[in-house]
């Protein structure tokens, strides 16, 4: 009998030794980057930099944020040297934050220069955001992309480009404009593109241009200096441009 006993004391420590060792190996929220006062987004900004990066919106108790972290924990850990996450406790949080994040948890919010860039809450939502992410077939948005919002700024432009750059007229109502933009959008995101791409918002922009800037979008124009080399419209001529300056890219 002590024999027996001793052998279930000795079972029950070993699998006591191996429950304990996978709990102390397993992730939980405390150790990632908390943001736990809004004063903070500012400093994460400037530290990223104009890079994409995430805010995770959860609570504790909350059944879908249980069923989707280790999904979060492995994007967080996996993405750390291309997009940082940041987790944000609702329940632990002061200040004001610096734009909507939604009623609902849990919540994944793309951020792209201090701006929300996307925001998709539930289990489906964010597995969806972290799986384009991690094949790559993410896709941007308009918000994501430096916006010319009054044409007082062109000058400023033009005088800071020292080689060329492209502007990009569109409509967000546009049909045309909707099929060509996932290809405006990849090129305009490359970190080693020739040609800046800067955007401007048919209904929203300011001011007078100093150039006839034509009634048709989508539309590019392709600029050196303030000097105009090359202006074509529809589906067919942005993509006439992306092919030009994307061969002009190319070693």
């Amino acid at each position: 009998m002590t024999k027996y006993r001793t052998l279930f004391t000795f079972t029950m420590t070993i699998l006591l030794g191996l429950v304990l060792a996978a709990c102390a190996s397993s992730p939980n929220y405390d150790d990632f980057r908390h943001i736990r006062h809004w004063d903070e987004f500012d400093d994460i900004v400037a530290q990223e930099d104009g890079d994409l990066f995430f805010l995770y919106i959860y609570l504790e108790g909350c059944p879908a944020c249980r069923e989707v972290k280790d999904d979060v924990f492995d994007f967080a850990t996996e993405n750390k040297g291309n997009h940082s996450v940041y987790f944000v406790d609702r329940a632990d949080i002061a200040g004001t934050a610096p734009f909507e994040t939604g009623r609902y948890v849990p919540a994944l919010i793309a951020v792209r220069d201090g701006e929300k860039a996307d925001l998709e809450t539930g289990v489906s939502g964010i597995r969806s955001i972290i799986d384009a992410v991690e094949d790559g077939s993410y896709t941007h948005d308009y918000a994501d992309f430096e916006h010319i919002r009054d044409w007082d700024e062109f000058d400023d432009i033009a005088d800071s480009e020292d080689r060329g750059y492209l502007l990009y007229f569109y409509l967000e109502n546009c049909p045309a404009c909707r099929e060509v933009q996932d290809e405006v959008f990849d090129y305009a995101a490359r970190s080693d593109g020739h040609y800046n791409v800067y955007f401007v918002d048919g209904a929203d922009i300011e001011g007078t241009p100093s150039f006839e800037t034509g009634q048709y979008v989508p539309a590019f124009f392709v600029f050196s200096d303030d000097e105009i080399l090359d202006h074509q419209t529809g589906v067919s001529g942005v993509r006439n441009v992306l092919d030009a300056v994307t061969e002009y890219d190319s070693p």
